[in-house]
């Protein structure tokens, strides 16, 4: 039986293509669909409600400081740490969401967000919920992601977006912490499938993702390292040495995930 999915990902990581490859096998993205940031003729695959209550959740923690440039953008704020129990969980906001979760299944969900909220979301719906959805967490080298974003700001799309490699390397490593920081979480870890870009991008990880998913082990054919990869050099040499430990760990959990193989004591 194929899993509901939620897909953990900053922008530009690939989420969008998994998403409409999942789409295009019969799961359900929401009733209503917003535009993609990128190329507005297109579906983001991101649900209208759901996006909305995770920014309502998202703005009360929302911080302006050294690494928010742009209060007013979601998906490129810093975000506070904070318990739980401090926001309160918007019933009559998240009632039609979790009902379109309900009544469509297999469904998948996707907004960067997602990455922030991800704490509500399992303390008010799937602590106890046997039907919680199967993680899947993507990343990309920061140096391929930094570049990526900084092209979408030469081409217009993200004027609001500073072109400041300090403000973008702080903001990759928010979106990694946050991330590893919820795989931490054993229930978490055991359920979810860490991945890279470039490992999105081999059909042999096509194959191990569809598994965990409980779909057949067919191909995604959108999503190729031609189609995706920035053409930036990748040596880790053009990183420094915080962000290229944070992506060696992280390369670690995606090879954990993918052969299953325990944490090291």
């Amino acid at each position: 039986m194929s899993k509901n999915c939620l897909i953990l990902a900053p922008p530009l990581c690939g989420a969008r293509v998994l998403a409409k490859h999942l789409v295009n096998v019969g799961y359900s993205a929401g009733p209503r669909c917003l535009p993609s940031r990128l190329d507005p003729s297109e579906s983001s695959f991101e649900d209208e409600h759901t996006v909305y209550l995770n920014a309502k959740l998202f703005a009360e923690h929302k911080s302006v400081n050294s690494w928010n440039h742009a209060a007013n953008d979601n998906a490129f704020s810093f975000f506070l740490d904070f318990k739980p129990q401090q926001v309160t969980w918007p019933n009559a906001l998240a009632a039609p969401v979790l009902l379109a979760m309900q009544q469509k299944q297999p469904w998948v969900r996707k907004d960067p967000q997602f990455i922030f909220t991800c704490r509500y979301w399992k303390m008010n719906v799937w602590e106890t919920s046997p039907n919680r959805p199967s993680g899947v967490f993507i990343a990309r080298y920061p140096v391929d992601w930094i570049a990526a974003i900084m092209s979408r700001c030469d081409e217009g799309i993200w004027p609001h977006i500073p072109k400041d490699v300090d403000y973008l390397a702080g903001l990759w490593v928010d979106y990694m912490e946050h991330m590893m920081r919820i795989l931490d979480t054993p229930s978490c870890a055991a359920s979810a499938m860490v991945l890279t870009l470039d490992h999105l991008c081999l059909p042999e990880w096509q194959q191990k993702l569809s598994l965990h998913l409980g779909l057949s082990t067919q191909l995604m054919p959108d999503i190729q390292a031609n189609h995706i990869r920035h053409s930036s050099r990748r040596d880790l040499q053009r990183a420094d040495r915080n962000l290229a430990e944070i992506w060696n760990r992280w390369q670690w959990l995606v090879l954990r995930s993918g052969n299953g193989i325990e944490k090291p004591a």
